[in-house]
């Protein structure tokens, strides 16, 4: 093989902008790192009465479907879904989590070492507004996710 400037600037280069890639992309500790922190947020607000809309991202039964979840004392009383009014049946309604339980599905979602992790949460309230995880990236359609909105405690 023949050296050249060029070559060596190449050489010289690749690594930096391998290195550079790995920048933008969270590390799995700092994804873990996050998750706890939101957890804690959460946690500190001793919120167990609350209500919230939840939407889940997948190819799924109730995919891309607004869902009025509420949550007493910790635990889902219901879950309806918005354009319809109708409650959804137990085995889809226990797909749309309390909050205790999303940090729980990411939890285990990061144990698996996704292709592909990403989660936001709320500053004020810890609890996660999105999610995103592909578990395969040569795989179709076993991504999933969901987003949250209009979280809000229950006031008696």
């Amino acid at each position: 093989m023949h050296w050249t400037p060029l070559r060596g600037r190449l050489l010289v280069a690749a690594p930096l902008i391998l290195a550079g890639c790995a920048i933008l992309e969270p590390s799995r500790e700092a994804e873990r790192e996050q998750l706890r922190r939101a957890a804690s947020i959460w946690e500190d607000r001793g919120w167990r009465d609350y209500t919230y809309v939840m939407e889940r991202l997948c190819f799924c039964g109730y995919g891309g479907v607004p869902v009025q979840v509420t949550v007493r004392d910790g635990g889902r009383v219901s879950a309806i879904a918005i354009e319809t009014g109708e409650p959804l049946p137990m085995e889809i309604a226990q797909l749309y989590y309390t909050v205790p339980e999303m940090f729980e599905f990411l939890e285990e979602a990061l144990r698996r070492d996704p292709a592909s992790f990403r989660a936001v949460y709320d500053e004020q309230t810890g609890h996660p507004l999105e999610a995103w995880i592909d578990y395969a990236r040569n795989t179709a359609d076993e991504e999933q996710g969901f987003e949250v909105r209009e979280l809000r405690p229950i006031e008696e």
